[in-house]
């Protein structure tokens, strides 16, 4: 990241980011590299520049795009919703026993008067 008065930030970004996408195959090394790249981006403060162009060009494997991904994350919200469902039943029936033992104490309260 040296001074890039001449071109500008983004045509700057495109280029070393093209050259990545075209010398670097391996999907893991590259995403390596960008790493570098955006840690580099916050000392010059251009880090957001740095991740639109990356999310631009495609140069990593985006797993939220991912069919298994998603079934996975539906399967886990619906789980997710399940347990939820559960506990609330257990918290309803716990906070139903109480209301019934408060209201046992003050009916029985009145008759000893």
């Amino acid at each position: 990241m040296c001074n890039f008065q001449d071109k500008g930030v983004t045509i700057y970004l495109k280029e070393l980011l093209s050259r990545i996408k075209d010398f670097v195959r391996e999907e893991t090394l590259r995403g390596k590299y960008i790493r570098q790249i955006e840690v580099m981006s916050q000392l010059r403060s251009i880090q957001k520049e740095v991740s639109k162009e990356v999310e631009d060009m495609a140069l990593i494997f985006d797993i939220e795009k991912d069919i298994r991904f998603k079934q996975g994350l539906e399967k886990g919200v619906v789980q997710g919703r399940e347990e939820g469902k559960l506990q609330g039943r257990e918290e309803g029936k716990l906070q139903g026993r109480e209301e019934g033992k408060l209201q046992g104490l003050v009916q029985g309260c009145g008759t000893c008067a």
